[in-house]
C-alpha cells in the first residue's frame, strides 16, 4: 500500500505539474517546461516587431513600435511631412 503525501509534498508535485510537462522521444518520457501563455505572447511580440505590420502592430497592442516602422533604414520618414515656410500645392 502506498504511503499519503504530505502537504508540503502535494504543493511540490502540483507546482512541478505546473511548471513541468511529459513528452515522449524515442519512447522515452522527458520532462520539459511548459510554455506559458506570457511566454507565448512575448515570443509573438518579438515576432510581430521583427516582421509584422502596421496592422500586426496594432491588434497586439505595441504602438510604441509604429513609429520605428514608419522611418526608413536612413532614419528619414517614408511621408515627409510639410514645412510650415511652403505652402501646399493643391490638386485641384
Amino acid at each position: 500500500m502506498k504511503r499519503k503525501l504530505t502537504a508540503a509534498e502535494q504543493a511540490e508535485k502540483r507546482r512541478r505539474k505546473a511548471l513541468l510537462k511529459t513528452i515522449f522521444i524515442n519512447g522515452r518520457q522527458k520532462r520539459v517546461l511548459r510554455v506559458t501563455a506570457e511566454m507565448r505572447r512575448i515570443e509573438m511580440e518579438a515576432f510581430a516587431i521583427a516582421n509584422g505590420k502596421k496592422i500586426d502592430l496594432l491588434q497586439l497592442g505595441l504602438y510604441e513600435h509604429l513609429h520605428a516602422l514608419a522611418l526608413n533604414r536612413d532614419g528619414s520618414e517614408q511621408t515627409p511631412e510639410m514645412s510650415e515656410s511652403e505652402p501646399a500645392s493643391m490638386p485641384f
